[in-house]
């Protein structure tokens, strides 16, 4: 039978609140909710005191954790919400499409989703292109050249000589926007 109280844990600069669980496990265990909840499982004959202790011990990596899931919510409240994404996605696409007028490309289906090496990929064979969704967090310029640098690869599905010559001529000041979205981190 699980019992749960509420306790406190005063360590050097601040009180950490916690639930303890009492159950028959074998070592006190410690858990952080993305919630900002610190849970602690022990046996029912582990002191109370002893817990305590456990809890200030391990004080640096429940503040580290703390303050990880504090900075994620944080950057997820300034994100936009999948929908507007897409359609901030989807209006920069179909601002930077028509300059490919002269060219055979389709218009692509936008996708997006987290990538840790890369600001977009083209999948010419599957009409595609998929974003970063870190792109939402540099200037719009730099978004524009991203589009345009997959949209071109619709044309030359290489980064041969070809390839550049035509981003030079879609967007003349592309080298400037790319050394712009290089202060960025892909993650």
């Amino acid at each position: 039978m699980e019992r749960e109280e509420c306790r406190k844990a005063v360590c050097q600069d601040r009180t950490l609140q916690y639930r303890l669980i009492r159950k028959p496990v074998k070592h006190i265990n410690l858990r952080i909710c993305p919630d900002g909840r610190i849970l602690v499982s022990a046996h029912p004959s582990v002191p109370a005191g002893r817990i305590d202790a456990f809890v200030i011990e391990k004080q640096d990596f429940i503040l580290r954790a703390l303050e990880s899931y504090e900075e994620k919510r944080k950057l997820s409240a300034l994100l936009p919400r999948q929908s507007h994404r897409e359609e901030i996605f989807r209006e920069i696409c179909g601002e930077i499409y028509p300059l490919f007028g002269a060219y055979p490309v389709p218009y692509p289906q936008i996708k997006i989703r987290a990538m840790t090496s890369c600001w977009g990929v083209c999948h010419p064979k599957k009409g595609s292109i998929t974003l970063n969704r870190r792109l939402l967090s540099v200037p719009r310029s730099c978004i524009e050249y991203v589009v345009l640098h997959e949209l071109a690869h619709f044309v030359h599905p290489n980064h041969s000589r070809q390839f550049y010559d035509l981003l030079t001529v879609l967007m003349p000041d592309w080298r400037m926007r790319k050394k712009e979205l290089e202060n960025y981190a892909y993650r």
